[in-house]
């Protein structure tokens, strides 16, 4: 073959190859500063906190810290997420406690707990998903602080309702003092969350809808013509009618979108909003100068900036307000199995794709790893960090890109997982 026919095929391999081996360089010098800038954890369970000294200096003036999921449905995030949470009441002076679950059905819960042990308290209060083994242990902390000077309050911030308890108080507290309104509440207010779930007769749901409207109106009257009795029946519950006031809010303005946005699911992002004013509001309503750890799904507490077209999330809402104030905290996994609460089933993952998230962490050593994303420099070595790479999260759809510097203030990803155990 001629010389120059040669280096025809000879010049590209090479510079292929030079490529080859700056891409490598690159890996390489990335998983070094990754490795140094890391702190690994002990465990996910348990009630030892010496790894987790170093929140102390991350959390300095932070009065709201995010706690995030990639899935409601993972063993070792339940029990991690519990550990954070009791080692941020005790060590850190954090207060309340607000999960990703009905406003109404947590918060008048919490002000009966009394009357509840920790699994019912669970069961009171908590969507479906989160009623299992690995989270009772958190609730037992809840009923054992209780009674102490600084106890950690539950509350809830979301405008759907993750169990029974807010509209069966509501029929009860109604038919105490007005049988005949007691009657009307429990009727429509079944009725219309049934058509709701149900989703299939457009007139059928409006029309309870609207007489529902007509009903809160009615709720409200009662409220105001009974609030000297209940003050005087429920002495020690001073937040009991703000509570109830703002649940019927929440369920107006949630259902005030027409058939066709429901349909659509334009709810989700109006849900977003909701979930924020609500946090707001009870970190300066019901208890100011509280600090407080939300607890919620990490496409709740996305603070990424919104783009064209896409809706707002909790996370941005949340930025604007607490601004410094706020600190979030994506929890993530690189494999393992998922339990999908909205198919009843279990599903394998593994979060291995080249230049994944999943994938970067599964070259460290242990199975746990804390990395802080608030303030990076943005690096050679750290580049990744500022654009879209690829991770798992479950009720997003599995595989889902993201721009971590941008979404989160830092994130924990723990190698392995399994799902829950439910109590059946």
């Amino acid at each position: 073959m001629h010389t120059s026919s040669i280096l025809r095929y000879l010049i590209p391999l090479m510079l292929l190859l030079n490529l080859s081996t700056a891409c490598a360089q690159k890996t390489s010098q990335e998983l070094t500063w990754l490795k140094k800038n890391t702190i690994p954890l002990e465990s996910v369970g348990g009630e030892t906190s010496g790894d987790l000294a170093f929140l102390k200096t991350k959390l300095q003036g932070v009065r709201l810290v995010q706690l995030g999921e990639s899935s409601h449905g993972i063993a070792e995030f339940y029990q991690l997420k519990s550990r954070l949470v009791q080692y941020l009441h005790r060590e850190l002076g954090f207060e309340v406690l607000i999960m990703e679950g009905g406003f109404g059905d947590i918060n008048l819960a919490w002000l009966q707990r009394d009357e509840f042990s920790a699994k019912d308290l669970m069961y009171q209060t908590l969507f479906g998903n989160f009623r299992c083994e690995e989270m009772l242990p958190l609730f037992e902390y809840l009923k054992k602080q209780g009674p102490s000077p600084r106890p950690l309050v539950l509350a809830g911030s979301d405008c759907q309702a993750s169990s029974s308890f807010f509209n069966n108080f509501l029929i009860d507290l109604t038919e105490k003092y007005d049988s005949e309104l007691g009657r009307e509440v429990s009727y429509n207010f079944q009725n219309t969350f049934m058509l709701y779930g149900l989703m299939q007769d457009s007139a059928q749901l409006m029309q309870a809808i609207d007489k529902n409207a007509r009903l809160i109106e009615k709720v409200n009257l009662f409220l105001d013509k009974n609030a000297p009795k209940i003050r005087k029946d429920y002495p020690n519950k001073p937040q009991l009618i703000p509570f109830i006031r703002r649940t019927l809010e929440n369920y107006l303005e949630y259902w005030s979108l027409g058939y066709p946005e429901m349909r659509k699911r334009y709810q989700f992002p109006l849900r977003d909003r909701l979930m924020a004013e609500n946090l707001q509001w009870l970190s300066e309503v019901a208890y100011p100068g509280k600090k407080i750890i939300y607890w919620a799904h990490n496409a709740h507490i996305n603070a990424e900036p919104t783009q064209p077209n896409t809706p707002k999330m909790q996370g941005a809402y949340v930025r604007e307000r607490f601004g410094k104030e706020s600190y979030t905290i994506a929890l993530y996994a690189i494999e393992g199995e998922t339990y999908r609460h909205w198919l009843g089933d279990t599903e394998n993952f593994k979060d291995n794709s080249t230049g994944s998230l999943g994938a970067r962490f599964s070259a460290l050593s242990k199975d746990v790893h804390f990395l802080e994303l608030r303030n990076q420099k943005k690096e050679s070595v750290t580049q990744w960090l500022f654009k879209p790479l690829v991770a798992y999260e479950a009720e997003n759809g599995g595989a889902v890109k993201i721009v971590p510097a941008q979404r989160y203030d830092a994130i924990l990803v723990l190698r392995k997982v399994k799902s829950p155990k439910y109590f059946r």
